[in-house]
């Protein structure tokens, strides 16, 4: 999000895509217009791309299905399947987690397997990853659940601070989110990194954290 702020304010143009592989690359495709009105959406499906979001809770956000002719023909998978599977319906259960608007367009919000159950409430990660960015101390942040015998999961935030020579204390960034969380959404504990590990395709490896 920080980049794609620069960027905008920058007025450099945009365009937002989601898409996977087994959905030939490209799902929903937000124009440079579209993304400096609502930034962040990656706008509405393609033209015979049908896209739902399965199960939404309160605040509309659940697993997104996508249906329609550029979804490969996967062998279908039993319904408990972890990841990408193709329902009898031809549905393809991609595994991320998403909401559309009032005007269709769509919102990412995670991956329903980073989910964080705590003490019964679920919370996507990158719902509290979006407000801890907004410190100014903050560079880079992922938040993820630990096992806890109290909790089940305690949320842990890892932090990479803006100023090397001169990081946040966790007291510092932990007041900050007591600020804009709720009490449920609160990292319970924070760790500072000098940067986080990524995999070869950009993505941080949380294994190695």
């Amino acid at each position: 999000r920080p980049l794609l702020e620069e960027a905008l304010a920058k007025r450099w143009p945009v365009a937002l895509t989601y898409g996977l592989t087994e959905a030939t690359s490209q799902v929903a495709t937000a124009p440079p217009d579209e993304v400096r009105r609502k930034p962040g959406t990656v706008g509405r499906p393609l033209p015979g791309v049908e896209v739902a979001i399965r199960e939404p809770d309160a605040e509309g956000v659940g697993e997104i299905l996508v249906r329609g002719p550029t979804v490969a023909l996967l062998p279908p998978a039993p319904p408990g399947e972890p990841g990408v599977r193709l329902a009898p319906s031809g549905w393809l259960h991609t595994g991320d987690l998403g909401r559309r608007d009032g005007d269709g367009d769509l919102w990412i919000t995670g991956r329903a397997s980073l989910r964080i159950v705590s003490g019964g409430v679920t919370l996507e990660p990158g719902e509290v990853e979006a407000v801890l960015l907004r410190h100014p101390a903050v560079r880079d942040v992922v938040v993820m659940g630990v096992p806890d015998e109290s909790w089940g999961e305690r949320v842990v935030a890892v932090v990479v601070p803006a100023d090397p020579e001169a990081p946040p204390s966790p007291e510092e960034i932990l007041d900050f989110a007591r600020g804009h969380l709720s009490a449920a959404k609160r990292p319970r504990e924070l760790r500072i990194r000098s940067e986080l590990p990524r995999n070869a395709n950009g993505k941080v490896d949380r294994g190695r954290l």
